[in-house]
């Protein structure tokens, strides 16, 4: 059983890695519904017996290989922060306006991607419209978890 699950991810990372090309994130799910989403470029992916290592952008992820759902490469992540889902913040664009769901007083900070800050907010819980943004790619950091938006 655990030679077969190997054999199909790792079949599964050497077909897709072909295509990577164009898309965003390697987006990883797990059985308990745990998603982790990578940055794609740069990625690489390593099997050591039992588990998957995923490293890029200087992050690393290590994974047991009995607890994987899918794996995939994905376009867009703006309706969701898989960094923070876990703690119960969400980050999503409706329109051109960014909300903000927190379970607890926050801090939005939105840069532009040089990092230059361009709006600093603070927000109560519960669902807040943060701001209404120029189409483009935005930075978005809320208390110590940090994503990438795409307002269109």
């Amino acid at each position: 059983m655990k030679k077969k699950l190997f054999s199909t991810i790792l079949l599964s990372a050497v077909a897709t890695m072909a295509t990577a090309e164009g898309y965003d994130y390697l987006t990883i799910k797990q059985q308990d519904g745990t998603i982790t989403r990578l940055p794609a470029t740069g990625v690489t992916i390593t099997f050591d017996g039992e588990n998957l290592t995923a490293t890029a952008a200087g992050s690393t992820t290590k994974l047991a290989l009995t607890t994987l759902s899918t794996m995939q490469f994905t376009t867009d992540e703006a309706t969701s922060v898989a960094s923070v889902a876990s703690s119960a913040i969400t980050v999503r664009v409706t329109g051109r306006q960014l909300c903000v769901s927190t379970p607890e007083d926050a801090t939005v900070i939105i840069s532009n991607l040089q990092g230059m800050p361009l709006g600093q907010y603070r927000v109560g819980s519960g669902s807040s419209t943060v701001a209404t943004l120029k189409p483009g790619l935005y930075i978005i950091k809320v208390n110590n978890k940090t994503t990438k938006i795409q307002v269109r």
